[in-house]
């Protein structure tokens, strides 16, 4: 039995959607009171969808991650999208301009569900996230997808350059570097090499 939180506006349905992950060890209703989002979306005429990971987590495709969702092997791709079909059948959602954004271990469950089911998104947005190893070598969009990453160099979580995500020195298995992530989607949706721009400071 899986749960969320929805929000709707007071406009015209269907919506707009936007799902909303929280990272690991998080819950939804938290994840709605720490970032303030729901009121700017409702007022540009998005449906918000909070859902909860199983236990607090997402099986966003790391395998050596000690989390019930990944010990019991649960399939949030199936649920996600289930979750999607359910708000587009009650008249709610556009199925058309379904976006998807999460925060660290829920930015790895968005990224793995770009990787799986690219034609059923509008666009993704991912924080402090990058492909799980394990994901990254099965990952190909099914078509070109919008997305957001905005990660630090300096992190001490999910390293930039790869590696172990460590938390307290407990490490949840091993991403691949952030701009290895993007390149990754930057070939699927058929771009050319990165443009460089300098910024005076």
């Amino acid at each position: 039995q899986r749960e969320y939180l929805l929000r709707l506006p007071s406009g015209a349905w269907p919506a707009p959607l936007l799902m909303v992950l929280h990272g690991g060890g998080g819950r939804a209703t938290q994840l709605e009171r720490h970032i303030d989002l729901t009121e700017a979306a409702l007022a540009a005429g998005y449906a918000v969808v909070y859902p909860q990971g199983f236990v607090k987590h997402w099986n966003d495709g790391r395998l050596d991650v000690e989390a019930d969702t990944v010990k019991e092997n649960v399939d949030d791709v199936k649920f996600l999208l289930a979750l999607v079909d359910r708000l587009v059948k009650a008249g709610q959602a556009d199925a058309s301009r379904v976006y998807v954004a999460g925060i660290s271990n829920g930015a790895m469950m968005t990224l793995r569900l770009a990787c799986e089911a690219a034609d059923r998104l509008a666009g993704i947005v991912t924080v402090v996230g990058s492909l799980g190893v394990e994901t990254a070598e099965t990952c190909k969009p099914a078509r070109p997808l919008p997305i957001l990453m905005l990660n630090g160099t300096a992190d001490p979580l999910v390293p930039y350059e790869g590696g172990p995500v460590a938390v307290l020195d407990d490490e949840r298995g091993a991403v691949i570097p952030v701009e290895q992530t993007l390149a990754l989607f930057a070939k699927a949706n058929g771009c050319g090499a990165a443009a460089v721009e300098a910024v005076d400071d």
